[in-house]
């Protein structure tokens, strides 16, 4: 099997705890329009998804699955229920996170000049809540990507004081 790889990013700390090497592969078959990583998407030759995980699994690699939601999209429960399915039938896969939707990537998606740029809402904490339980319903482990595209509030410099 060949996999393409886009980018490797070093001393990675805002893809889950601890300091790691995160290796970003190209070949996304999906065309997600919710997508922050659309320089990830080959539009020729195109590596399944399920592959590149069997063939990462089959190396004995830890396996986050990290699964952007997005509200009245891709979160339904047969969605959850998929989810949950590929994280317990894939012997390496750690735990599941979710990560709900943020726009990050629609500024990348028109430099790329895409014109089916996205926008949705986002989560609200009971979306949140309830993607959680159901995964876990589930006996999924699952963690909230904490949302490190929020701008903190700083006390005595917010707008409502």
């Amino acid at each position: 099997m060949t996999t393409l790889v886009f980018d490797i990013e070093k001393f990675a700390v805002h893809d889950g705890p601890g300091i790691r090497s995160v290796v970003f592969l190209k070949g996304c078959p999906l065309r997600c329009l919710w997508c922050h990583n659309p320089e990830s998407q080959s539009f020729g030759q195109e590596t399944p998804i399920l592959g590149n995980l069997d063939f990462i699994a089959s190396r004995g690699a830890e396996i986050v699955l990290r699964c952007p939601l997005v509200p009245g999209v891709n979160d339904s429960d047969a969605a959850l229920a998929h989810i949950a399915h590929l994280a317990k039938a894939t012997s390496c896969v750690r735990r599941v996170e979710i990560e709900p939707y943020h726009p990050l990537g629609e500024g990348k998606s028109r430099r790329l000049g895409r014109a089916d740029c996205f926008t949705a809402p986002f989560a609200t904490d009971a979306d949140k809540a309830r993607w959680r339980g159901f995964l876990e319903a589930m006996h999924v482990q699952c963690l909230e990507e904490p949302d490190v595209h929020r701008v903190p509030q700083v006390p005595g410099n917010s707008a409502e004081e």
